[in-house]
């Protein structure tokens, strides 16, 4: 087997590198990488750096959507009625059809203590295995968090 040895200073660091069969080897201060080891490593970083930014729940509360001037615009009961509780809750509950009615199921200012909002976000409502949207979702906890004025 040949080998070629190279040896010099850069930076002030002395070092060897010798140029083998099975691949480069550098020997800086003692360490010894080869090739295929560095290979390794960068593809392993790349995986890991993938796997970790591709983590996340995409269920989760888009943070910005609160924000947004179309929010802000539509989180009012009337817009509520319209969009959400005449199409989803209606049939089964038709007190929802009224301010009064959906008053009973809110705690204004306060979306988490709700039972409106803590039954559409667990997805326990509205039944037959339809889910309101993320956004139908937001809406609600957004109006219920602004005091639920009847607008």
């Amino acid at each position: 087997m040949s080998s070629l040895l190279f040896c010099g200073e850069a930076s002030g660091n002395s070092f060897c590198c010798y140029l083998m069969g099975m691949g480069f080897i550098n020997i800086i201060g003692g360490i010894a990488i080869t090739l295929k080891l560095r290979l390794n490593f960068i593809c392993l970083f790349i995986i890991t750096l993938f796997a970790l930014t591709s983590c996340g729940n995409r269920n989760e509360e888009d943070p910005y959507y609160y924000n947004s001037p179309q929010t802000q615009a539509t989180a009012t009961f009337t817009s509520l009625q319209n969009s959400v509780f005449n199409s989803s809750c209606i049939q089964c509950h038709q007190q929802m059809g009224s301010y009064s009615g959906v008053r009973n199921y809110i705690t204004p200012g306060n979306p988490q203590t709700s039972s409106l909002y803590q039954a559409v976000a667990s997805g326990q409502m509205p039944r037959n295995n339809y889910r309101l949207s993320n956004s139908q979702i937001n809406s609600i906890s957004k109006w219920i968090q602004s005091g639920a004025p009847n607008n």
